[in-house]
């Protein structure tokens, strides 16, 4: 800003300006309207009969086997049928022990597994009869 342009509207500060062009009318936009509401459904009456609910017979349940044949989960299972250590389930699966320790875990969700602490220090994991 140059120093004549500066002066000029400090001048003008204080007046209201003014110019050659008219101002246009302001532009109204109408609202959109809405769409009709849903009437309220009104609930059914205490004397009306209860609609009958279908059932469906119950089928009867088939035994899953307990994991795919090959699968590291039957592997586990199968090496805590016998009983196992921590150290030969690791050697076993090539798994790190927090990783062994959360199979069994998991495991023991759905299996009664027995957990005893060796002589060595280890921990050996069984699998009891349910």
């Amino acid at each position: 800003m140059t120093e004549e342009t500066a002066i000029a509207i400090a001048e003008h500060a204080g007046e209201p300006f003014e110019s050659d062009e008219e101002t246009p009318e302001p532009i109204v936009i109408a609202k959109a309207k809405r769409a009709p509401r849903m009437p309220k459904v009104k609930p059914a009456k205490a004397d009306a009969p209860i609609a009958k609910r279908k059932t469906k017979a119950k089928a009867a349940k088939k035994t899953k086997p307990l994991a795919k044949e090959g699968s590291k989960k039957a592997i586990v299972l199968g090496m805590l049928r016998t009983g196992a250590s921590l150290d030969a389930l690791m050697k076993r699966l090539g798994w790190q022990a927090h990783s062994v320790r959360g199979i069994v875990s998991t495991l023991g969700r759905d299996h009664k597994i027995e957990s005893e602490e060796m002589q060595n220090g280890g921990r050996k994991y069984k699998l009891l009869a349910s």
